[in-house]
């Protein structure tokens, strides 16, 4: 799926992790969303008959596995199953709610606290307890983490740097393991107060 296109056809995330981007109008990419397992691409843009383009990019980030319906397809299982409506409105309230955090969060808070913010739901969605503490099971670049939090690259590297030295998380090449997940999510949720100083 790429920004602009129309499709009208809608895929079922089976297995496997994807991320969401959109293109700013300065061309920089920013990462809307990581999805998973039981997420559903396309699903807005096919409701209407006549689809409308595509609001984002989606990549593979690792293998993926997906169930595919042609939009009449979908619009004939919302039909038979009201309850599916529900649910998209669901979805569409925890987007607007993620949506208006991820607008505070970059207007109100520094980089190290997006960014304890994030690991902290990458944790949540995508961590794997080893020896070390908690791996994020996601080939992520620093590029990328930086679209995830509206942040430079360079405001990454620091903002790794300062967590780092706060003994909160151990990096590798494409690597972060969360080694204080506690220590961590609070640090993140300190940075809430900067919301009301």
């Amino acid at each position: 799926m790429r920004q602009g296109d129309r499709g009208d056809w809608v895929a079922v995330v089976l297995s496997g992790g994807l991320k969401i981007t959109t293109l700013t109008i300065d061309g920089d990419e920013r990462i809307r969303a990581l999805a998973g397992p039981g997420w559903l691409l396309g699903h807005w843009e096919a409701v209407d008959e006549d689809p409308k383009p595509r609001e984002g990019t989606v990549v593979a980030i690792e293998e993926v596995e997906c169930l595919v319906l042609t939009g009449s397809e979908f619009r004939a299982l919302l039909a038979e199953r009201p309850n599916l409506s529900v649910a998209m409105f669901r979805d569409v309230l925890r987007i607007l709610c993620r949506t208006q955090r991820r607008l505070i969060d970059t207007g109100l808070r520094d980089t190290p606290h997006r960014l304890a913010g994030a690991l902290v739901e990458l944790v949540d969605k995508h961590g794997a307890r080893d020896a070390d503490g908690i791996a994020i099971d996601l080939d992520l670049t620093q590029e990328e983490l930086a679209a995830l939090v509206a942040a430079s690259r360079e405001s990454v590297v620091r903002a790794l740097a300062s967590l780092r030295a706060r003994g909160l998380v151990a990096t590798g090449r494409r690597r972060i393991t969360v080694v204080a997940i506690d220590e961590l999510r609070r640090y993140a949720e300190d940075g809430d107060e900067l919301y009301w100083t």
